[in-house]
């Protein structure tokens, strides 16, 4: 269907169709094809899809992508218990609460298949 506004413009519905309109202050609203809508705020910072989809958007308190005080997940601090290295390199230890893993430097050494453990 198409039809024809007052002043000449013209408009046309149909599915396939990608339509763009420019809002009042010059920012450009995108219907896509399969009904998303995408648009940028006044700030420039928020892509916003359906209601059926996350939103990402860069806030002040958004911790999943932000290296933060607390953050403890990619953040080398003394309370990380995942793997830590010393400062000569050969030691891979954990908290020091009791529960230490550490390689030495006689540890490192690969063991060796002797020839009863090749024999199945």
């Amino acid at each position: 269907m198409k039809q024809n506004t007052a002043d000449g413009r013209m408009k046309q519905n149909t599915a396939e169709r990608i339509l763009k309109q420019n809002t009042t202050d010059g920012r450009i609203k995108q219907n896509t094809a399969d009904g998303r809508l995408k648009r940028n705020t006044a700030d420039g910072t928020m892509k916003q899809n359906t209601a059926d989809r996350r939103i990402k958007q860069n806030s002040a308190d958004r911790t999943m992508k932000q290296n933060t005080a607390d953050r403890t997940m990619k953040q080398n601090t003394a309370d990380r218990t995942m793997k830590q290295n010393t400062a000569d390199g050969t030691m891979k230890q954990n908290t020091a609460d009791g529960t230490m893993k550490q390689n030495t430097a006689g540890r490192r050494r690969k063991k060796q298949n002797t020839a009863d453990r090749r024999m199945k």
